[in-house]
C-alpha cells in the first residue's frame, strides 16, 4: 500500500471514529439505554453490536498484516464460531451493558 493510500485510509478511519463519537454525544447518556428504532435494542446495544464486530475485524486484519495466526474471537470460546451467531450477539450485547456509555463507540 502506498503512503498516500495509507494516509487516506487512516484519515477515513479517524473520520468514522469522530462521527461515532459525535453520534454518542448527540444521543446522550440519558437516552443511551432507551429502546428505540430497533425494537427492544437500545442505542447502546446497537452501537456495541456494530463496534464488537468491527473490533473482531480489526484484530483479524492486524494479525494478517503481521503474518500472525488469526486471533481468537473476542467472545467466550464456548460460543464457538459464527455458527452460534445468535449466542454471540447476545454475549456482545450483554458485555456492552457493563460498558460506560462513552465506550460504545
Amino acid at each position: 500500500m502506498s503512503d498516500a493510500a495509507r494516509d487516506r485510509l487512516v484519515a477515513h478511519v479517524r473520520d468514522v471514529q469522530a462521527r461515532w463519537r459525535q453520534l454518542v454525544t448527540d444521543v446522550g447518556e440519558d437516552r443511551m439505554e432507551q429502546p428505540g428504532a430497533m425494537g427492544d435494542w437500545t442505542f447502546k446495544d446497537v452501537a456495541s453490536h456494530l463496534t464488537g464486530w468491527r473490533r473482531r475485524t480489526i484484530l483479524r486484519l492486524t494479525a494478517a498484516g503481521r503474518g500472525e495466526p488469526e486471533p481468537p474471537n473476542p467472545w467466550p470460546a464456548d460460543l464457538g464460531d459464527l455458527q452460534a451467531v445468535s449466542r454471540v450477539l447476545a454475549a456482545l450485547r450483554e458485555s456492552a451493558r457493563a460498558e460506560a456509555p462513552a465506550r460504545v463507540a
